[in-house]
């Protein structure tokens, strides 16, 4: 492994310093440069992939129940950090990290082991760490977590990402046992000047527009409130609460200036302050990808300087690239490192070739004098959007495979906002430097930059008021990645030819055309593709039930949608799920009973206005205060709500689900049913599929499905093909006789891992056994996806 990063850091070097020492560089002549890039992604990828089998083993985590690990971990400092603006717990960031583990769940029976690097979060700053920590070697006693890979679709691979970052392992710390060494000076001066200027920034401008300061001048996003980020980022500007070659830029090149123009200092003094200016910026604002990417073209841009050679900006993409997957591999499957690298190639290679395609041909001096009007106008605003379309269309397939959805109004609010944000940046700057010693002065001096972040807000706002302002692509396969960029390739070479060839005005004119179409059509093949059949995913919620399902032409449904495990599940779950399905709102949402892990990521849909229909159990909502309140905030943001009693069934083309209990409204005080007993069951029937939802079924309500069973249907024989268990597998549920009565061939079991209830029983697992059911669960499986024709049944677990 480090002979591998060592031979490929060597080959980046000689390549880059190959490309970036010529003369003369210009598109097309660079040719070693394009010949190592498929190379150097193929075998950057091979590495990746390597890379990850190695760094995925985890020797230490080989129970499944278990997640966390008593632990004594030591550790050098390497940042201080908090990451939330409501909690007030702080993260250390140890690197070469070494952990005595307990527990007889690990190998050797607590052996000492090899880490990498682990973030500890503490709920606040122990008092044994001093002011200058950073660099110091630390003893910590915690419990050690495994990172997890998402465990449905759609949700976020925090396991994948911060393996990419080189963070091996989190942990909570509960104490602090011992420090020494000596301290990293660079580092905590970088910590201490950034707490400094947030303090300014607080005094000068307070309340939200400090958060915003903070965020975009200092890279705490944390610090601005997660409304006002959803806002930016639904919008298509969020990268301006990134770090990147826009903020470096500022401030290296503003160094590079001062020193080279106002100073009139060589351009070896120069090129240093700016590598130095943008390194500690880098420091500061935490590390991140794009702020890596901007300081190595900077310094490579200053080299150029002082060397006399013609920078070249694919080269100096090229070479930062090298070097960052040399440190960490698999940053090449992060959206971070995609989103910034293929901008910053789309401008150095796509637009110009846009430009060459879209511009026409050469004309006399005096001819460009009498062009006036309307057409050199729309000229010189063609010219201006060819830059932001350039990216765009480089980083479409990224925002769709990482995001599931693109903003159509991004490169418009792009154009319009990014030219004034180095006001708000430099008054930022500004502000955080001097808020403290003349906070009066300088809250005048920020209000410009106020007003600025109130027309981005309205702004941003008045765009996803528009229709069709958010594109929900849903998670493009493979095959559509490679379909568009072998689209949009064939494409600009094709408009390319045409131009840089003589041929007739009119079939120049016809080609360029069919460019201009064609760009507009190509993201067209990233649109979510139907599936033919019937699509039911049990969502793993934890200790909880959500079941999506997904009619062929139809409508979608999601039956029941909670956790009394995870927190904030539709966040974190449903609605990513929904977005990696290009689903703006499901149809129907039906709940089974008003226990808190059956509704509470409903309530969060119901937020979000994610819910066109809500279906209850009738009569329920007097008794369980949960279902009144639901129903309640639904109709007061406008969402229907309708109800289903027994023997009611609701169609949906070939599909239908039929209401099988409760009895009259069960539920009621009169009825003698608690909440469980008298949970709302649905037969779901597509073609020859039969399924059966059961929610937290158990006791009286079985006995009452049981009969209702016989009666229905003129006695014929019940025989399903999946059956959600009910009340998570516990042991009251599942009973032998209702089991005999409908035969499962499959049964899911939706319960979470370790859960304090027992979840599921070992009496549920053998009555299931029993009749030769398939179990499925989603504490081990994750999310279990059911696939069906109507005929066939293909089941597929996501671990």
């Amino acid at each position: 492994m480090v002979k591998g990063a060592f031979l490929l850091g060597v080959a980046a070097v000689f390549i880059s310093i190959s490309v970036c020492c010529r003369k003369s560089i210009r598109m097309g002549q660079s040719k070693c440069l394009w010949l190592a890039l498929p190379v150097f992604f193929a075998v950057g990828a091979a590495f990746a992939m390597t890379a990850e089998k190695e760094t995925y083993l985890d020797p230490f985590f080989t129970a499944e129940e278990k997640d966390e690990l008593e632990a004594g971990i030591s550790g050098v400092i390497e940042r201080i950090e908090r990451k939330s603006r409501d909690k007030e717990e702080i993260r250390l960031c140890l690197k070469d990290c070494t952990g005595i583990l307990s527990g007889e769940e690990t190998m050797n029976g607590g052996g000492i082991y090899e880490l990498g690097r682990v973030t500890v979060i503490f709920k606040e700053l122990p008092g044994s760490v001093p002011q200058a920590a950073e660099g110091r070697r630390v003893q910590v006693r915690c419990r050690l977590a495994a990172m997890e890979e998402p465990r449905n679709p759609g949700q976020f691979d925090s396991r994948g990402y911060y393996r990419a970052l080189g963070i091996s392992y989190f942990a909570y710390g509960e104490n602090l046992e011992e420090i020494s060494g000596s301290c990293d000076i660079l580092r905590v001066s970088m910590r201490k000047l950034r707490e400094w200027m947030a303090e300014n920034l607080e005094r000068a401008a307070g309340g939200q527009d400090a958060g915003l300061f903070r965020a975009m001048v200092l890279g705490e996003k944390w610090a601005a409130e997660e409304e006002t980020r959803n806002l930016y980022q639904n919008a298509g500007i969020g990268h301006l609460f990134a770090i990147s070659g826009l903020h470096i830029s500022l401030a290296g090149m503003g160094i590079y200036r001062i020193l080279r123009k106002g100073m009139k200092r060589s351009f070896s003094v120069a090129a240093l302050g700016c590598a130095g200016a943008s390194y500690c910026y880098y420091l500061m604002t935490g590390e991140g990808t794009s702020a890596g990417r901007a300081f190595l073209m900077l310094s490579v841009y200053g080299a150029g300087q002082v060397f006399g050679r013609q920078y070249d900006l694919s080269s100096g993409a090229a070479f930062a690239a090298l070097l960052l997957l040399v440190r960490s591999p698999l940053l090449l499957f992060q959206s971070g490192f995609q989103l910034s690298f293929g901008s910053v190639l789309a401008l150095g290679s796509l637009h110009p070739c846009l430009q060459s395609i879209f511009q026409k041909e050469s004309r006399t001096s005096r001819a460009k004098e009498k062009e006036k009007g309307s057409k050199k106008w729309r000229r010189k605003l063609l010219m201006a959007l060819l830059p932001g379309l350039a990216i765009q269309l480089a980083t479409i397939p990224v925002q769709a495979a990482s995001f599931y959805q693109i903003p159509v109004f991004g490169l418009l609010l792009n154009l319009l906002l990014l030219p004034l944000f180095p006001v708000i940046a430099f008054s930022g700057i500004f502000g955080a430097f001097l808020g403290g010693l003349f906070p009066q002065i300088t809250r005048t001096i920020l209000f410009p930059a106020r007003f600025l972040l109130r027309i981005y807000a309205s702004a941003c706002s008045w765009s996803l008021r528009l229709p069709g302002s958010i594109w929900r692509t849903g998670r493009p396969e493979n095959w559509q990645l490679l379909l568009y960029g072998v689209l949009l390739a064939a494409l600009l070479c094709f408009g390319k030819r045409g131009a840089e060839t003589r041929r007739t005005a009119w079939r120049r004119t016809v080609r360029r055309r069919t460019v201009r179409i064609g760009i507009w059509i190509v993201p067209f093949c990233l649109m979510p593709l139907p599936w033919r059949g019937l699509e039911l995913v049990f969502l793993d919620v934890g200790q909880g039930d959500g079941c999506f399902i997904q009619i062929p032409h139809g409508p979608t449904f999601l039956i029941d949608g909670g956790s009394s495990s995870e927190k904030e599940i539709g966040k974190y779950c449903l609605i990513p799920f929904l977005d990696s399905y290009a689903v703006d709102k499901v149809d129907y949402v039906m709940v089974s009973h008003g226990d808190e892990d059956h509704i509470n990521g409903i309530r969060e849909l119901i937020e979000e206005k994610r819910i066109a229909n809500l279906i209850l159990p009738e009569g329920q909502e007097k008794e369980q205060e949960a279902l009144g309140g639901m129903k309640n905030r639904a109709e007061q943001l406008g969402i229907p709500v309708q109800y289903l009693k027994q023997g009611e069934i609701l169609h949906a083309g070939e599909a239908s689900l039929a209401c099988l209990w409760p009895e009259g409204g069960g539920g009621d005080a009169d009825s003698g049913l608690d909440s469980n007993e008298a949970s709302m069951v649905l037969w779901f029937s597509y073609r020859k599929l039969d399924v059966l939802f059961t929610g937290d079924l158990e006791g009286a309500g079985e006995e009452g499905v049981k009969r209702y069973l016989e009666k229905w249907g003129g006695g014929k024989e019940k025989k399903i093909d999946v059956l959600k268990a009910a009340h998570h597998g516990s042991q009251n549920a599942c009973s032998e006789e209702l089991l005999r009565e409908i035969n499962p061939l499959y049964t899911v079991i939706s319960c979470g891992r370790g859960n304090r209830y027992g979840h599921p029983a070992k009496e549920t697992l053998q009555r299931l056994e029993a009749v030769r059911s398939r179990v499925f669960r989603t504490d081990k499986d994750g999310a279990v996806t059911v696939r069906s024709d109507g005929v066939s049944v293909k089941i597929q677990k996501t671990k």
